[in-house]
């Protein structure tokens, strides 16, 4: 405990502390989840979830039409491209470094959703809403083929030569053999069938467009879903020609909480496992690479993700190696050793990256919120930069949730991983944008944590409300315990979530109020006439430990006096019997000193005017006289503290009757009773009548009459 003072006390110094200010706090970063939170603009996130330069992508060839790329393939060196608005076939070739393209098709209605190229030197290419496909030989373009169906998503060459297309609007899978002979082999409940993968071990595999479902395909067999999904949309599939298959899903309205698109795992059994969950993103193309790695393509930022050795459980890790400029990739395209092309529908582009580091890159963390205005801290960070690489760091601050003209400009650079200060103004927004840089393509600073320091002003804490609750209601104590002590636990996630090493001050500096706090208490119920409870509800804009005082003051006296203090609790039970009878104001004076040492706020609430009155009213001079029809009792009643509010009688045990004083209403301190009855049998009667004051105190009285 020592060590932490002295940490606490080092932390408090280096602040320039506001008129009153709470307990200094932090925002912490660290691995691949939260470095997701922010803008990974020319930067990656390695398997080991620190940050780095991205890779070295450079743009290689844009489409200078306008229209986006629907479909890319590749045959040898060459990558053929389907696009729309407006509709065309392009061929890009390859030499040393420098990119040719070549048009093959061009339409000025629809668009082309699928190409494929042949070992033989032509290109199918498929038109929709059309339902067309074109055989494009030598440079001249010829219409094979005419569908019922208007879309066709896919074209996949089979081992003999054979065509496999997948249509939409109606669900069917054809085969196209290479004497054009149209074969349907399978036709689909949904409206779209839109992915197409051959596997050695598998077989034929379809990726339905609306339920989300992967369908096995086998001649003369009854097809079979091979894996179904909480999604709506296979978008794409890859495998490894061994039974392991990975398939990307999305759809476009996800439940709360749940994921917009996600990467699956076949296994050789048909056992299926979810990979990878995108909250914001979807995955529209997958790949693997030559190491076995699983590339994963998505949209609307572009980015590559990559699961090296996605088989094993145990070691498969996730990284973001590279961002294209491109929002959505269309397709990634191996290419020779670490070469990869990367397709771009938005804006239809090819890049190209062969595994270099940029030389510099950004990120922005994402705003940082802490709901007051703060005066900021140091600025810490843990970071590996080999020889001739750095990292530095600016800052910017402001009082709106979205960066605007009235946040300040960018202050910086900080570059002392120890710690800077911050030299952004205050405010209650904060965002850092860090660079990395390297003067060397093989090497990058790797950026493991970010660590902010800052301290809010203090608020005053408030009352909502102050009230008694119903009389006689008090709480006991029932348990009292420490989290420390030994306890019998029924671990799950969400119990040791709970139990996790503090990452942050906030979890310190409770630990340190929890010194100074009463043990943990749970209460009873109970009743007992003359027991008082006063109950409030109380808050603070900076939520810092509350202490709460009661005091009481006489009604007509100037002077408080303290009935209870060093409470935690949002109440506090009493005898009211310890109190003189009469009217009381009752105060509570709420303190946030535990938090805020020496310079906490006391904020006070009055209630309401209350009475405390034990003692029951009086019944006296109760009285009987008997007439020729009738018999009357009279009696009076009065209470000291208390107006009376309520009276009733029995007669001889019966049924219970109110009644009325004899001025028409029971509202006095002192009051006069009559009842006329009928007059009963002769014999011997009683009579018994039940005085109640307002507050519920009653006096019972009885007379015993003969009847002649």
């Amino acid at each position: 405990m020592k060590k932490l003072a002295l940490s606490l006390a080092a932390l408090l110094l280096s602040f320039s502390l506001p008129a009153r200010a709470e307990f200094p706090k932090n925002w912490y970063l660290e691995g691949v989840g939260d470095f997701l939170e922010g803008d990974i603009l020319s930067t990656a996130i390695e398997a080991d979830g620190s940050l780095s330069l991205g890779l070295d992508i450079a743009p290689m060839l844009k489409l200078n039409t306008g229209g986006s790329i629907l479909d890319a393939e590749s045959l040898g060196s060459q990558i053929f491209l389907g696009t729309g608005n407006p509709a065309g076939v392009y061929q890009v070739d390859g030499n040393q470094g420098k990119y040719t393209l070549k048009t093959l098709l061009e339409r000025s209605q629809g668009v082309v959703s699928a190409v494929l190229p042949q070992k033989n030197g032509d290109v199918l290419a498929a038109l929709s809403p059309f339902g067309q496909i074109y055989r494009i030989h030598q440079g001249k373009a010829e219409l094979i083929l005419s569908l019922d169906e208007r879309y066709i998503w896919e074209m996949q060459a089979g081992p003999n030569g054979e065509v496999y297309i997948l249509t939409g609007d109606k669900a069917v899978l054809y085969r196209l053999d290479r004497d054009l002979k149209l074969t349907r082999l399978y036709q689909s409940n949904e409206a779209n069938l839109k992915v197409l993968h051959q596997d050695r071990h598998w077989g034929l595999l379809v990726g339905s467009g609306s339920k989300g479902i992967v369908y096995r395909i086998q001649a003369n067999q009854h097809p079979e879903a091979l894996m179904d999904s909480d999604f709506t949309e296979v978008t794409a599939m890859t495998g490894d020609g061994k039974g392991n298959v990975f398939v990307a899903a999305t759809r476009e309205n996800p439940p709360k909480n749940q994921p917009k698109s996600a990467v699956f795992m076949i296994s050789p059994s048909g056992q299926s496992e979810m990979l990878f969950r995108m909250n914001t993103e979807t995955a529209f193309t997958l790949e693997l690479d030559q190491a076995g790695s699983l590339l994963i393509g998505t949209g609307p930022r572009g980015r590559i993700y990559r699961f090296t050795d996605p088989l094993s459980a145990e070691k498969r890790m996730l990284s973001l190696p590279a961002r294209g400029q491109s929002r959505q990739l269309a397709k990634i395209i191996p290419g020779q050793g670490s070469e990869l092309f990367m397709v771009g529908s938005s804006p239809a582009q090819i890049e190209r990256f062969q595994g270099n580091f940029l030389s510099k890159g950004e990120y922005e963390t994402q705003i940082f919120k802490s709901s007051l205005k703060a005066n900021w801290g140091n600025l810490r960070f843990d970071a590996l930069m080999p020889a001739d690489t750095a990292v530095r760091a600016w800052s910017r601050s402001g009082n709106t949730a979205e960066p605007d003209n009235t946040w300040s400009a960018w202050e910086g650079p900080y570059s002392d991983p120890k710690g800077s200060p911050i030299k952004s103004p205050p405010g209650s927004y904060l965002q850092l944008r860090f660079e990395l840089s390297s003067k060397n393509p093989k090497h990058s600073p790797k950026l493991h944590s970010i660590d902010i320091s800052f301290m809010r002003e203090n608020l005053a804490p408030y009352f909502n409300d102050v009230y008694f609750l119903q009389r006689g209601l008090f709480f006991k104590p029932h348990t009292l315990g420490k989290i420390e002590g030994p306890r019998i636990l029924d671990l799950n996630a969400q119990v040791m979530d709970k139990l996790r090493r503090p990452k942050g001050t906030d979890e310190i500096y409770q630990e340190l109020i929890a010194e100074k706090m009463p043990l943990a208490m749970r209460v009873i119920q109970d009743y007992r006439p003359g027991m008082l409870t006063l109950a409030w509800d109380a808050s603070d804009p900076n939520d810092d430990n509350l202490e709460y005082e009661v005091s009481y003051q006489r009604f007509g006296d100037q002077t408080w006096k303290s009935l209870a203090h060093a409470i935690q609790d949002s109440f506090y039970s009493f005898d009211s019997a310890t109190l003189a009878e009469g009217q009381y104001h009752f105060r509570v004076t709420a303190n946030d000193a535990l938090s805020n040492p020496g310079q906490g706020f006391r904020i006070a609430k009055e209630t309401q005017l209350i009475t405390i009155d034990n003692t029951p009213p009086a019944v006296s001079a109760l009285s009987f006289n008997q007439e020729e029809k009738t018999v009357k009792f009279s009696f009076s009643a009065k209470d000291t503290v208390t107006p009376l509010a309520y009276a009733e009688y029995s007669l001889d045990g019966q049924k219970t009757e109110l009644f009325q004083s004899k001025d028409g209403i029971i509202d006095g301190l002192d009051e006069q009773f009559e009842i006329l009855l009928k007059k009963p049998a002769k014999g011997s009667h009683t009579l018994v009548v039940r005085v109640l004051d307002r507050l519920g105190n009653v006096q019972t009285a009885q007379k015993v009459f003969e009847i002649r």
